[in-house]
């Protein structure tokens, strides 16, 4: 799994198709270190099952979960997080 902040790479996973173990991208660019660090925490503690092999974006406090398997057939979780990790 690797946890990203960069769309531009982000983007370039997701078009690819190729397999992953899978990525989660955060859109926290004004977030402090420990505010990121305190929202990956969660997330994983939540959702780690769902993340393995899937490629997902964190943003605003939503998380959105798409499989990879096929860019047609995708799964998405929308969730919100706790208020005090944004």
């Amino acid at each position: 799994m690797v946890v990203i902040m960069d769309k531009d790479f982000g983007e370039l996973v997701y078009r690819s198709r190729q397999p992953h173990a899978g990525v989660l991208l955060l859109r926290l660019e004004a977030a402090r270190s420990d505010g990121k660090v305190a929202v990956v925490e969660e997330i994983f503690g939540k959702y780690e099952k769902q993340l393995l092999g899937s490629f997902a974006v964190y943003q605003s406090g939503r998380l959105r979960i798409r499989t990879t398997q096929s860019a047609l057939r995708e799964s998405s979780i929308q969730g919100r997080l706790s208020d005090e990790v944004r």
